[in-house]
C-alpha cells in the first residue's frame, strides 16, 4: 500500500499540473507555447494511464479537452486577448481549479475520488469518502487562497508578474494544500488500522519550509525585498528544517526503541 501511495501519478496534484503550468508559464512564455506544454502535460498523463492499463481519470480526460480547446482559442485569438490571458492566466487557472473543487463537493463527488480509489483499492468505503471530502477541501482552499493573492497582484497592485504576489505567495499555498492531504491520508489510515506509530506533523513542515530558503535568496537576487528581509527568510527556514528534522529524527528513534510518544 505505501508503494503504491508514493505513486505521483496517483495523487491529485498530477492532474492539476497542466493548470499549474498555464497559471504560471504565460508570464515567461507566450500563450500559445504555454498552452502546447499544459496540453503536452495533460497529454503525458494520459499515455501514462493507458500504459499502465488504467481508464484515464475523469480530471486527466477533462484536461486534455480543455488545453486542446485552450491552444486553438490562444491560436485563433488577436493579441488584445493573448495579452490579457498572459497577464491573469494565473488567476484564471486557480479560479477554475478552486470552482472544480468546491463544485465536486457540492456535488458529493470529490475530484480526489479517482486518485483515492487508485492509491487504496481495498480501502473502507468510509474512510475512503472522509479522505476525499479532507483532501478535496484541503485543495479548495489552497488554490481559493492562491485565486485570492493573484486577484490581489492584478487588480489591486496592478502588478501581474510581482514576484510575491505573482509567484511566491501563489505557490506557497498549493505546497500547503498538497503536503498537508498527504500527511492526513497517511494519518487517517494509520488510525483505521490501528498503527500506533502516527505520522508526524513535523514531516509535512519540514517539506514545506525548506521551500523558503530559495525564496529568500531569489528575493535578494531580484532585489524585490530588503536584504534583511530576504536573509532572515533564509536563516529562518533553515532553522525550521533542521528542527522538523531533528523532530522526525527523534521521533524515528523512540519508535525503533518501541516507545511511543
Amino acid at each position: 500500500m505505501e508503494d503504491r501511495f508514493l505513486l505521483v501519478v496517483d495523487d491529485p496534484i498530477t492532474g492539476l499540473l497542466p493548470w499549474l503550468a498555464w497559471g504560471l508559464l504565460p508570464y515567461v512564455l507566450d500563450a500559445v507555447t504555454s498552452a502546447i506544454i499544459a496540453l503536452a502535460l495533460a497529454a503525458s498523463l494520459l499515455g501514462i494511464a493507458w500504459w499502465r492499463g488504467e481508464r484515464p481519470k475523469p480530471l486527466e480526460a477533462s484536461d486534455a479537452v480543455t488545453f486542446t480547446l485552450i491552444l486553438v482559442i490562444s491560436v485563433a485569438a488577436g493579441p488584445d486577448l493573448t495579452n490579457w490571458v498572459e497577464d491573469h492566466s494565473d488567476l484564471v487557472a486557480n479560479t477554475t481549479l478552486t470552482l472544480l473543487a468546491v463544485g465536486s463537493l457540492i456535488i458529493n463527488r470529490p475530484f480526489t475520488v479517482a486518485y483515492t480509489e487508485a492509491r487504496f483499492p481495498d480501502l473502507d468505503e468510509d474512510l475512503q469518502r472522509r479522505l476525499d471530502r479532507v483532501s478535496t477541501g484541503g485543495w479548495a482552499l489552497g488554490l481559493g487562497v492562491a485565486a485570492i493573492v493573484a486577484w490581489y497582484g492584478e487588480y489591486v497592485l496592478d502588478e501581474p508578474n510581482d514576484f510575491w504576489t505573482g509567484w511566491s505567495l501563489q505557490l506557497l499555498p498549493v505546497l500547503l494544500a498538497y503536503h498537508a492531504t498527504l500527511w492526513f491520508d497517511r494519518r487517517a489510515i494509520a488510525v483505521q488500522m490501528g498503527d500506533p506509530y502516527l505520522p508526524t506533523v513535523w514531516t509535512p513542515v519540514r517539506n514545506v519550509v525548506i521551500w523558503l530558503a530559495p525564496v529568500g535568496v531569489i528575493a535578494i537576487l531580484v532585489n524585490d525585498a530588503p536584504l534583511w528581509f530576504g536573509e532572515a527568510l533564509f536563516w529562518g527556514a533553515a532553522g525550521l528544517t533542521l528542527m522538523a528534522v531533528g523532530m522526525i529524527k527523534r521521533r524515528q528513534i523512540a519508535e525503533e526503541a518501541g516507545y511511543v510518544e
